[in-house]
């Protein structure tokens, strides 16, 4: 497992357990709640691809689970 693999294993873990926090009723109530995602382009492959798929997945999951992501 490379070192961005296991950076983004660690942050979709926090924000899942953050998800399964959530009452049931709060999701289907349709409540919005925000993420803000904070990070520095640094300029090498492995933070660059971290960037990218951190970007393309925290979207489908604001979807799916009704919160505002932003970074």
């Amino acid at each position: 497992m490379t070192a961005t693999t296991r950076k983004f294993a660690v942050l979709v873990l926090i924000l899942a357990t953050g998800f399964q926090n959530l009452k049931a009723k709060e999701i289907e109530s349709g409540k919005q709640f925000n993420v803000i995602a904070f990070y520095r382009n640094y300029p090498d492959a492995a933070h660059i691809s971290f960037v990218k798929d951190a970007n393309k997945f925290f979207p489908e999951m604001a979807k799916k689970y009704n919160f505002r992501y932003d970074t």
